[in-house]
């Protein structure tokens, strides 16, 4: 495995995994720095002010706003030294000290440390000493003092075990895995990234979970323990997948592509490639791209699908140098070789390799350097130079011993004893040749572990996938349900509103005859009372005029004294006779056949007549 396996657990874990976290962790920081800034505002008290002030500044850190970040720090200093406020002092220069080494001032940044680191021994304040620590551990790895950086680090971690902060002792644990990874001593790495997991395992933050099992996994890998690296890998993608993080899923695939790589699942392992490559490419990541090119470049090489394996190898080594990456570059060539290797071009294989060995560029790192001793002492073997092999061989075999590389062991076993035998040193040859079966036979056993774990973990997925689609189809199905019972409701309800209304119509209906019905037989009844009226007055009429007739002819024989009865005899019978014309026209106007006449006459005459009618 070739030095972009390092470049993924480096740059992937420590850059592009944990920035996939970015924007989700960008918004928890500015509510926090809200909330905190609301509590600066009410403070009343000059201690709570100036270390609520130093929290906020480490927030604004953490929100790339650096420079508000330092001068809230330095206004708090100032104030923490004019009260003589000996733990504010040790919190603000170590905020002062952490902004500063944000920024890239180095030298500030460590004396500001310093002096924290004098304020808390002094005031007795551990937790914040152990974060000047973890400080000066950055700045001695920025510097490129590793041994410094892990004597911080290990300071740091003491500190955080004796007062139990456990976040604290994660992350230490994780950058001294980072740390004894660059140094190549990754049995030690692997020491810290497993501590780191059970840390966070027991604080169960997921995204932490799964870049500890991650670098965890990657370690493994190197180590040539496939089925343990396996085994994390899979703990990670199931907590990436909690977070929905499809990046950090990538990661991991792009890691599980080279288990399946290692077990010759080709299909497997060019699947997770791809899916990288389209990444990658989607958010225009340039160098990322050039990663999984060389991927897909060392898949079809293994699979000695060699013209396609050497498109992708050249599209990498064209993208890396576009971008001046010495380490995609060096790892690619070394891929590079490996192909002349595969062709049996051993001349060509050996130029490319020795142009890693003795660039002139940016030195390779020591993972590359092995490589390379490993790929030339194979070539020198080819080539009739023993001796020159051996030597090659050996300073590669030395490097893989230190750092636990184990799966190298055995092609270097093997050359080794063919170099021993082409010089006549048959004993040497016989007991390398014993190391090289030893080894082999090792990794077949670890072979035949990782294609289990690698079954099941592609059972698991399946499994996964079959429950998705299960639990699609039963939403699908009690959608379905539920939609056709809500269709049969409304039919329903449309048949008894239909039906309702249907009832109301007949009752509106029959009310409707009832009401017509009854009006004719009030019609009915008035009629009959209009020509009831009407016979009657006739009726009336007739004794009527026989009465006027007597009276008049009784006007002209009665006396002086009963003339004035008569006329008032008279005048009621004319009253009458227009009560009953009355009654006529009442039948008349209810007829409609009804007609008005007038006449001129003298009103008070007629009122006369008629108040003279009352007069008995």
């Amino acid at each position: 495995m070739h030095q972009l396996l390092r470049i993924l657990l480096i740059c992937l874990s420590l850059t592009k995994v944990s920035t996939s976290f970015s924007q989700n962790l960008d918004a928890v920081q500015l509510h926090k720095a809200d909330s905190i800034q609301k509590l600066l505002d009410r403070a009343t008290k000059d201690t709570s002010r100036v270390m609520l002030a130093s929290e906020l500044s480490r927030v604004l850190q953490t929100i790339n706003q650096k420079q508000r970040g330092l001068t809230m720090a330095i206004e708090a200093n100032a104030l923490a030294k004019k009260i003589q406020f000996k733990r504010g002092l040790a919190s603000t220069f170590a905020s002062i000290g952490n902004a500063y080494r944000e920024l890239g001032r180095l030298e500030e940044s460590t004396e500001a440390l310093v002096k924290s680191a004098e304020y808390c021994r002094s005031a007795r304040y551990r937790r914040e000493e152990g974060f000047v620590y973890h400080n000066l551990g950055q700045i001695f790895w920025a510097q490129g003092d590793t041994t410094g950086a892990i004597r911080c680090h290990y300071k740091a971690l003491e500190i955080n075990k004796e007062i139990n902060v456990l976040n604290r002792q994660g992350f230490a644990h994780d950058f001294l895995g980072y740390l004894f990874v660059q140094k190549g001593e990754n049995k030690e790495a692997l020491k810290h990234y497993k501590a780191s997991l059970r840390v966070f395992t027991e604080l169960k933050i997921a995204h932490r979970i799964a870049l500890s099992a991650g670098n965890v996994g990657m370690v493994n890998l190197w180590l040539g323990n496939n089925d343990e690296a396996l085994k994390y890998f899979i703990v990670a993608v199931k907590n990436y997948e909690l977070e929905n993080n499809t990046k950090g899923i990538l990661w991991i695939y792009g890691l599980i592509s080279n288990v399946y790589r290692g077990i010759a699942d080709y299909e497997n392992a060019m699947k997770y490639n791809h899916l990288l490559l389209n990444l990658y490419q989607k958010v225009d990541s340039i160098r990322g791209t050039a990663d999984a090119y060389q991927l897909i470049g060392e898949t079809l090489l293994q699979k000695r699908e060699l013209e396609k394996s050497r498109e992708n190898i050249d599209r990498a080594i064209t993208i890396y140098n576009q971008v001046n990456y010495a380490p995609g570059i060096y790892g690619s060539l070394l891929t590079l070789g490996e192909w002349y290797w595969v062709k049996g071009e051993y001349m060509k294989a050996l130029n490319v390799i020795e142009e890693v060995l003795y660039t002139k560029g940016e030195a390779p790192s020591k993972s590359n350097i092995a490589d390379a001793r490993k790929w030339r002492g194979l070539l020198l073997v080819h080539l009739n130079k023993p001796i020159e092999a051996k030597q090659e061989l050996n300073l590669a075999l030395d490097y893989y011993q230190k750092a636990g590389f184990k799966k190298n062991f055995a092609p270097i076993y093997e050359y080794l004893a063919k170099a021993d035998s082409a010089v006549g040193n048959y004993e040497a040859a016989y007991n390398n040749y014993k190391l090289y079966i030893q080894s082999k036979s090792a990794d077949m056993a670890t072979l035949s572990v990782t294609e289990k774990m690698a079954l099941k973990f592609e059972f698991e997925k399946r499994e996964a996938l079959a429950k998705a689609e299960l639990r699609t189809r039963n939403i699908q199905r009690n959608a379905a349900i539920l939609g056709f019972s809500l269709s049969v409701v409304i039919l329903l309800l449309i048949i008894y509103f239909f039906r309702l209304r249907r009832k109301n119509l007949d009752v509106e209906k029959e009310n409707i005859l009832l009401q017509k019905r009854e009006i004719d037989r009030i019609r009915e009844t008035e009629s009959f009372k209009s020509r009831f009226l009407t016979n009657i007055s006739h009726e009336f009429r007739t004794p009527l005029t026989l009465i006027r007739g007597h009276l008049e002819l009784m006007e002209d024989q009665v006396t002086d004294s009963n003339l004035e009865r008569v006329k008032e005899m008279q005048n009621n019978s004319e009253l009458l006779l227009q009560l009953i014309n009355q009654l006529l026209d009442l039948a008349k106007m209810e007829s409609g056949t009804y007609r008005l006449y007038f006449e001129k006459g003298y009103v008070l005459s007629e009122i006369k007549s008629f108040y003279n009618s009352f007069q008995s």
